[in-house]
């Protein structure tokens, strides 16, 4: 279970993350800490291309081994391929025009 003082840091950590000017850098380095922090309550659950711990911060595309940023990517990492969308969109680009 997630500790009050952890849930006011990731709550912290989400307003830095969706701030227009949050640089992509700085981006990175909070969804390492929050993967961190995933590894700690579900140390079982990895991905089976990078395992690295799957874990789920809303964005446009996954910048990191294990980050899965749709709601879609999140029910197949967990209830289907257990690949995170880093790894899936690695595995399968888009074709032309299909971005």
């Amino acid at each position: 279970m997630t500790a009050q003082d952890r849930i006011e840091l990731l709550t912290a950590m989400g307003e830095e993350f969706e701030s227009p000017k949050t640089s992509d850098d700085r981006r990175i380095e909070l969804l390492i800490t929050l993967r961190n922090f995933a590894e700690e309550e579900m140390p079982e659950s990895k991905c089976v291309y990078c395992h690295q711990t799957g874990f789920h911060a809303p964005y446009t595309e996954a910048l990191i081994e294990g980050h899965c940023y749709s709601p879609a990517g999140v029910s197949e990492y967990a209830m289907i391929t257990k690949v995170c969308e880093y790894c899936f969109d690695k595995l399968f680009p888009p074709g032309p025009g299909e971005e």
